[in-house]
């Protein structure tokens, strides 16, 4: 893991308290997952996910809608929790977990 420098650019969490940044930090580079997952989690904090909405600010996609029929911009959030797709992906890898309380709480 490589170490933060004085020209690397550094972008803030939004926090409600002094020691959210500190918690997010120990979710996305918890123990317990596996380097793809640690990306995907610094990826969705730091505003990078490869959503339509990011791909679209960088005209690479076409649109920012959501590509599964949710006439909604397809953003981290969306992806993630919002999605009728990403609903039913939750609901079998973990059915017993609202996917909700699972990933917002």
């Amino acid at each position: 893991m490589g170490h933060i420098r004085s020209k690397d650019t550094v972008a803030p969490l939004r926090a409600s308290s002094a020691a959210a940044p500190q918690q997010v930090w120990l979710n996305v580079n918890h123990h317990c997952l596996t380097n793809r997952q640690k990306d995907i989690s610094w990826m969705a904090v730091h505003g990078c996910f490869p959503t339509r909405e990011f791909m679209y600010r960088r005209h690479i996609a076409l649109t920012e809608n959501c590509p599964h029929g949710c006439n909604t911009v397809e953003n981290t959030y969306h992806v993630l929790a919002e999605c009728s797709v990403a609903r039913r992906v939750w609901a079998l890898f973990v059915p017993s977990v609202s996917h909700n309380r699972l990933l917002w709480s």
